[in-house]
């Protein structure tokens, strides 16, 4: 391919990319993307690749050649590893500027996007649907995926986290339809160019770039300005910053929601262990009844959202009715042109049945000694709560053990009170030391891991002494009585005190156990690698999804 021009669709050309930062969850489902599609890859990362063979998977042994060459062997970053071929080097966003490949790229003329410019890059050639918010992005993506497949869409998939059964959270599709997790931190979504989008609640979170609710508020309403005057805006009803946004929008608007009237609703919303069913609504007219096999009333409303985009067909970017007419009158009658048949509805359930759920949301990795482990990415008060009522839901009356790892100072000391008060619900609670992500060394007067502890302790919690990983592997070795639930509950690297405590070397060695099905099968015991047949000797993890079965289920983004 011959090096791109500034409006290219890349992905229908195929050529030499090179990655960096390629272990990072959107590089690897940009990898997997560019790699069906046929391009060639080599990569960089500055972290320890996963196995190759546990990485790439089953796919097509044209697409595993290609992947392989990027997940599983990356290098750490050296400007050697650059070939002089490429036809373009794509970024990490947490992968600076002064980066010694970067650097190469630029001496040689290989054009260089970030992650966040690439898919601006196709947003711009394709019809795209964006999903944003604070919570709930990666669920709602996942299941908006599942729905417009059931439904015969097949769009181009690139979400922030990995569906179980899959490998990455990146899909080429035979459609035209980009469907995209859209991130605020840096105003990385504006660089997105939606056709319709979905604004999920939105709350204070990334502290070191939004200091306060204005500047949040502001970059949202940048984003919600990039749609169309004949585009589509799903907004949140039940957030009232969403919804503030929301009104500044040019083009109709739609509104999904639990608590508050809505266009999109559920009714008669009732759940078995954590397991829910509603009546799917639209004006309070039922569409059809939704059985969820993730658990959560959290996503409920994810699923509220992934349904009003499948039953409007609003990305199919049908122009809206002239004025006069009110963007909310525009929208309904928008909508009534898309309402669907018997078969239409039976899709949308179908998607949503179908829908496993992803890694790291209210995962059910493995029992132990009659102790079930669940893995969740909480990393904020709202989250964390949502996954602590939960697990109570599907567990009822069993103790739950919550092992939380603060992500960044910044936002531990900005919302410090608000994790106290709900790691105060679990009945035993222990504190990683903070994952600083980009943050760099601590400084004084910075919240601690100690702190935090000292704090939910004071509520008379009882809390583990200790803060590293190690340590806190073996205090739930002596901690954990048969019939607990250990809950462990960040963004950082706080399952690996999980593995430990099963006594597994990596994620990996989960994942193909969860994606094969068959972890209590003695066929899979002698068939599958000796590590593997060598830990199914300690656990069991769940099979398939069933309603009682603690399955890999998805909490919010």
């Amino acid at each position: 391919m011959p090096r791109m021009d500034a409006n290219s669709d890349f992905l229908v050309h195929p050529g030499h990319a090179h990655l960096v930062g390629a272990a990072g969850n959107g590089m690897r489902a940009l990898a997997e993307v560019l790699a069906t599609a046929g391009w060639r890859l080599t990569g960089s990362d500055a972290t320890s690749p996963s196995p190759p063979t546990a990485s790439v998977g089953t796919r097509p042994a044209a697409v595993r050649r290609r992947l392989g060459a990027v997940i599983g062997h990356a290098s750490p970053h050296h400007p050697d590893n650059v070939p002089a071929a490429a036809d373009l080097l794509i970024h990490s966003a947490a992968v600076g500027s002064d980066n010694v490949e970067l650097r190469r790229a630029g001496q040689w003329g290989i054009p260089v996007l970030s992650y966040p410019e690439a898919l601006g890059r196709l947003s711009r050639a394709r019809p795209t649907l964006a999903v944003a918010g604070t919570h709930g992005k990666s669920s709602t993506v996942a299941m908006t995926a599942a729905v417009l497949r059931s439904l015969g869409v097949d769009p181009t998939v690139f979400g922030g986290a990995t569906p179980i059964g899959h490998r990455s959270g990146g899909q080429l599709g035979r459609g035209p339809t980009l469907l995209v997790e859209a991130c605020e931190y840096r105003r990385h979504f504006l660089h997105l160019q939606p056709t319709t989008a979905v604004l999920l609640p939105i709350e204070p979170d990334h502290f070191d770039c939004f200091p306060d609710n204005a500047e949040l508020e502001a970059a949202f309403r940048e984003f919600v300005a990039l749609l169309p005057e004949d585009g589509v805006l799903l907004a949140a009803a039940d957030c009232h910053r969403a919804m503030r946004v929301a009104r500044s929008a040019r083009c109709s608007v739609l509104t999904f929601g639990l608590d508050r009237p809505a266009d999109f609703t559920a009714q008669a919303v009732s759940h078995d262990r954590g397991r829910y069913r509603f009546a799917f609504c639209r004006n309070d007219e039922p569409i059809v009844e939704i059985t969820l096999t993730v658990p959560g009333r959290h996503n409920v409303l994810n699923a509220l959202a992934a349904l009003a985009i499948g039953s409007t067909h609003s990305f199919s970017g049908r122009a809206c009715p002239p004025c006069p007419l009110s963007l909310r009158e525009r929208a309904r009658v928008r909508a009534d042109q898309h309402r669907l048949d018997a078969s239409g509805t039976r899709a949308l359930q179908r998607g949503l049945l179908q829908f496993r759920g992803l890694h790291r949301r209210l995962e059910e990795h493995a029992h132990h000694g009659d102790v079930c482990w669940i893995d969740d990415y909480a990393h904020h008060p709202t989250e964390l709560r949502a996954a602590l009522t939960t697990v109570r839901q599907m567990f009822p009356g069993r103790p739950i053990t919550c092992v939380f790892q603060p992500h960044q100072a910044s936002r531990t000391a900005a919302l410090f009170d608000g994790f106290v008060g709900v790691l105060g619900s679990a009945d035993r609670v222990a504190v990683v030391e903070v994952f600083r992500a980009r943050e760099g060394g601590a400084t004084a007067g910075e919240p601690t891991a100690t702190d935090l502890a000292r704090a939910v302790s004071a509520c008379g919690i009882p809390v583990a002494p200790c803060h590293g990983h190690a340590e806190i592997a073996a205090w739930l070795a002596r901690s954990l009585q048969p019939g607990d639930v250990l809950l462990t509950a960040g963004a950082g690297d706080v399952d690996r005190i999980g593995l430990a405590w099963c006594g597994l070397p990596n994620r990996e060695i989960i994942r193909t156990l969860t994606a094969n099905g068959a972890c209590r099968e003695a066929a899979h015991h002698r068939t599958g690698p000796p590590t593997v047949a060598k830990a199914i000797g300690r656990f069991t993890c769940p099979l398939s999804p069933s309603p009682r079965s603690g399955i890999a289920g998805e909490r919010v983004g």
